[in-house]
């Protein structure tokens, strides 16, 4: 089913069972939503923390998701355009950061961060914005 990631059994999936005359139980699937975190990192030339329409994506950022208590989770790396997709997630609290690189400013978000809360939902348009002197 779209949206869902299957968690159990194991790869590949399955359960082999030799029904020869007796029940098979405790045989349980299970399965977690499949949610996902996105943006655009972009190049804020006027430094508002805004993206403006003529300020393009940067290629080759480092963007992280990592648990509340500061355990890395997943890393996307933004493309072309400057956008990512941190995929593959399930449920739960998490902080959402870029990597900086030397001599860029960060101007979104403007607390440096995001608070992710996914539930049952992806979340989109988490952007970070920098500068360069």
């Amino acid at each position: 089913m779209p949206g869902w990631i299957q968690t159990a059994p194991s790869a590949p999936g399955v359960f082999l069972v030799n029904l020869t005359g007796r029940n098979a139980s405790g045989k349980d699937f299970g399965n977690r939503l499949n949610l996902s975190v996105s943006g655009v990192k972009f190049n804020d030339s006027n430094k508002n923390g805004i993206r403006d329409r003529n300020e393009p994506g940067l290629k080759g950022w480092t963007i992280q998701l990592k648990t509340q208590d500061g355990k890395m989770k997943a890393r996307a790396i933004t493309s072309q355009n400057g956008s990512y997709i941190v995929s593959g997630l399930g449920p739960g609290s998490y902080i959402l950061s870029e990597v900086q690189q030397p001599k860029w400013n960060q101007s979104a978000p403007q607390s440096g961060t995001y608070s992710v809360n996914l539930t049952r939902q992806s979340i989109n348009g988490k952007d970070f914005g920098n500068y360069q002197e």
